[in-house]
């Protein structure tokens, strides 16, 4: 069971190393508005100070974090990944890291962890609390920890229930668009059927085959309770949900249904 939930990681990270997926992200620049709220709350705080930026992609968050400090590392467990960032950016430290292995930094180094897009998503739920284990380890005492997860309550998308699927198209109208979205519906069917079996489905949380990268992922979805208990598990504090439009989320408002959830605590 082990060696089939690693097989799964890689063939996740192995998305990440492929030429068109690399090349879709190497042009995306804008901080999402979850993102921006975050900063604005916290950049003063960790002027000048150590930041880490995980799953850095292709150096999407890199200017905005450079921005706060200049005493920046990014790491992303992607090659290619990498190569784009150190290309981007030839001045900036950039560095081939497994969020569940950074072994190669010491405890207590850097004042502000960044972890957007999911990343943390792409891992079982052992990896995930390995990745959550390493992160609080490498953190000051009072450092923050920003990340973005997928939630649980969020709507997930079978292929048949996107909003072009073929039948909804005339063909008679718009052949070209029809014939594509008829061959992208197709793709997406099999590999759901293909991957669907590793789904898993737990009280809080889920291993869910959805339509990233045309149904070839694995993510790791989780409800706000859940993650909030996570987070305090490790020893995490003052844990504050934000949802997609950047609005700080109360308790009373855990039951939102955003498909990502950003979360902002402390050591």
């Amino acid at each position: 069971m082990k060696a089939g939930k690693e097989a799964r990681t890689r063939c996740n990270l192995g998305q990440y190393e492929n030429h068109d997926v690399v090349n879709s992200y190497r042009n995306s620049q804008s901080l999402q508005n979850p993102e921006i709220s975050v900063l604005r709350r916290i950049e003063e705080e960790f002027r000048g100070k150590r930041i880490l930026d995980i799953g850095v992609g292709t150096g999407r968050t890199t200017p905005a974090l450079l921005e706060i400090s200049n005493d920046y590392v990014g790491i992303d467990a992607a090659s290619s990944m990498i190569s784009v960032c150190r290309s981007k950016f030839p001045t900036v430290l950039f560095e081939i890291r497994d969020a569940r292995d950074l072994s190669a930094y010491g405890d207590c180094v850097f004042d502000l962890v960044f972890f957007s897009f999911n990343g943390l998503d792409t891992v079982d739920h052992t990896g995930r609390f390995e990745a959550l284990g390493e992160i609080h380890r490498v953190l000051t005492d009072g450092g923050a920890f920003v990340f973005s997860t997928h939630n649980l309550r969020g709507t997930i998308n079978k292929p048949w229930n996107l909003p072009t699927v073929p039948w909804r198209i005339n063909p008679l109208r718009r052949p070209r668009y029809f014939s594509r979205e008829t061959m992208k519906f197709t793709m997406n069917t099999f590999n759901h059927i293909r991957n669907r079996r590793h789904e898993e489905w737990n009280d809080g949380f889920a291993i869910v085959n959805d339509q990233a990268h045309s149904y070839r992922l694995l993510h790791y979805y989780v409800n706000i309770e859940t993650q909030v208990g996570q987070l305090t598990e490790i020893g995490c504090h003052s844990i504050e949900p934000v949802d997609l439009s950047g609005r700080w989320l109360s308790e009373d408002a855990f039951r939102c249904k955003d498909t990502w959830i950003y979360y902002l605590c402390r050591k």
